[in-house]
């Protein structure tokens, strides 16, 4: 749940959020993932990731000191395409 102050929903309860703002989907921080989708962030680019309508849980402990050397979002729609269900952002996932 986004806490009271939390601009277009990103973050709750120590959680980065997906959820963007009620009635924008295409507001959200990143459209090209569920819109269940959230994570914490950690040092150097170490992440958990949780997607919970794909029963999907992501951990990620690489290195990576600069940020804009690796994308969450590939990383996660590459799993996502692998899974038997199809990959991407469905209409029903929020995209």
């Amino acid at each position: 749940t986004p806490t009271p102050p939390a601009p277009k929903g990103r973050y709750g309860a120590q959680w980065w959020l997906n959820a963007g703002e009620a009635g924008h989907p295409a507001n959200r921080p990143n459209p090209d993932l569920p819109a269940d989708w959230y994570f914490a962030s950690g040092f150097e680019g170490q992440m958990v990731s949780i997607i919970p309508s794909r029963d999907l849980v992501v951990v990620r402990l690489g290195y990576a000191p600069d940020q804009r050397s690796w994308s969450m979002a590939t990383l996660l729609n590459s799993i996502l395409d692998c899974l038997p269900d199809g990959g991407g952002v469905t209409a029903e996932q929020g995209g």
